[in-house]
């Protein structure tokens, strides 16, 4: 394979660009419509294995899974697709061109023959750029793009217990915007920004969501990440928040995050950075420079609320955790990382008693509910986003006993909740009733069958719900059998108070 350098130029990008040039951005647009996609440049798969001449079908389960999964594939060694992207980064030129290589072992009972990819960028006109697309060596024929979705019909059937390898080069051409997508004058922020291949359902097939005008709506499996990160900008040390440590050799950092839901990372040229450790975790936090009082704090209710949810849950995942203070509003969660807008960080007041300080419990504690138990977020968002609230509560339990009267009037009383905890994202004009609802009447709920079944069983409820659905994409029936499962007390009639179905 071409060294690093090379293969991260796809068909010398930031050349034209700074040139002049705009070939190739306008032949490679993306349309809402279906298009036609054109063909990989010659080099190996990075997953590569020697191919064996075919088999025929009959004889192949019988020998051996190289056999079964060959002429394309080969068997599948784990359960999680592993993913490597390799960036080049130009925060001048606001874009990011990106060689991308999935490997996707086939664990579903289900003979695929296709495959869809998530591509969310590409739900804005002009900002995904695919150059070429291979699947296991062979250019396949037929695949579309359209809105955030490429269907990828396979050369050949993808057998149960075999995996394939995706091989993609596509640039981005980040839009000038506030929030977790984009660039300004002080960040440049990737979410959601590779296409990935979303949970298979056997009933359902791909478990994919159209955008909502709030919540979210995306729905991910477990995966391993590789991410090799080189700037355009030599000489210049840029901060990079990011959800696992990096290892920084000849210019390009590489950062590793196994069992993780998704890989999200932010450029963040004039921020300051603070760290500290709590136990074996490296803490970081990256903000602008009136805010040292807050990001002090934020680093302090990260520590406390981490030992408060190994405690109660399970040990926290990740070598580390990190965030950041960015132009957005309120926060946003991911994997090892979340994010925090300028205004969150301006309601500080060097107290307890803040959103500030909820906040940051709120959004670290989704390193269990959202990373490790996963759930369909456009369906059923109360399941990670109730719990993230609760432990809001928990963490004042265990380290602020005094302020919990406090948060129960400020955070819920106030706003006198009302509506079906169980709505989708769908269901509502405004985000205001859906917080309500989903949020709010989620944490009442929480607080019902913990006041019906006792401290005891509640907790150990939580935590044998966190062991069962770790690693998954659970449901509602999960939540429930576990709740059955671990009391033999009555609260039929507690659900049908808050929920529609």
């Amino acid at each position: 394979m071409q060294d690093a350098k090379n293969s991260l130029r796809v068909l010398g990008f930031f050349a034209l660009l700074l040139m002049g040039g705009c070939q190739f951005l306008e032949s490679a647009l993306p349309i809402q419509s279906t298009q036609t996609l054109p063909a990989f440049p010659t080099e190996a798969a990075v997953f590569a294995t020697p191919q064996s001449p075919p088999i025929p079908a009959s004889t192949a389960a019988a020998a051996d899974p190289a056999a079964a999964c060959a002429p394309l594939y080969f068997p599948a060694d784990g359960e999680r697709p592993q993913y490597r992207l390799d960036m080049y980064a130009g925060l001048e030129t606001h874009a990011v061109d990106v060689h991308e290589t999935i490997s996707y072992p086939n664990t579903s009972t289900d003979t695929l023959e296709s495959i869809r990819l998530v591509v969310e960028p590409n739900w804005t006109r002009g900002v995904f750029n695919l150059a070429a697309l291979e699947v296991s060596g062979e250019t396949p024929e037929g695949a579309s793009l359209s809105g955030g979705y490429l269907d990828i019909p396979l050369p050949v059937p993808l057998p149960p217990g075999c995996t394939l390898v995706l091989d993609l080069k596509f640039v981005l051409v980040l839009p000038y915007q506030e929030g977790i997508f984009g660039y300004t004058d002080n960040q440049t922020m990737l979410t959601n920004w590779y296409p990935f291949v979303p949970p298979y359902h056997p009933d359902l097939g791909w478990q994919t969501n159209r955008p909502g005008e709030y919540g979210e709506h995306l729905v991910y499996p477990m995966a391993d990440f590789r991410v090799r990160l080189e700037f355009q900008e030599k000489d210049r040390t840029i901060p990079v928040a990011a959800p696992a440590p990096g290892e920084v050799e000849d210019g390009i950092t590489t950062y590793r995050l196994t069992g993780a839901r998704t890989f999200s990372l932010a450029f963040l040229p004039r921020h300051n950075h603070l760290s500290q450790m709590v136990e074996d975790i490296s803490l970081h936090i990256y903000y602008r420079g009136s805010s040292k009082a807050a990001a002090q704090a934020a680093l302090e209710t990260m520590a406390k609320s981490i030992v408060t949810f190994e405690a109660l849950f399970g040990t926290y995942p990740f070598e580390s955790l990190t965030t950041a203070e960015i132009e957005m509003v309120d926060g946003m969660e991911y994997d090892g990382v979340f994010f925090i807008g300028s205004e969150v960080f301006d309601w500080y007041n060097r107290s307890q008693k803040n959103t500030f300080s909820l906040m940051l419990a709120h959004e670290t504690s989704h390193n269990w509910w959202f990373s490790q138990v996963a759930n369909d977020q456009a369906m059923e968002p109360w399941l990670d986003e109730a719990l993230a609230t609760y432990c809001e509560l928990l963490y004042l339990e265990d380290h602020y006993p005094d302020l919990v009267d406090w948060w129960w009037a400020f955070r819920v009383d106030y706003y006198d909740p009302y509506g079906p905890v169980d709505a989708t994202i769908y269901e509502y004009d405004y985000y205001e009733p859906y917080r309500q609802a989903v949020y709010l009447r989620g944490v009442q709920f929480l607080q019902a069958v913990r006041d019906q079944v006792g401290d005891e069983a509640f907790f150990e409820f939580l935590r044998q719900y966190y062991q069962g659905g770790r690693s998954q994409v659970v449901t509602a029936e999960l939540f429930f059998e576990t709740l059955d499962g671990s009391t033999i007390v009555e609260f039929e009639s507690i659900r049908s108070s808050f929920f529609n179905h």
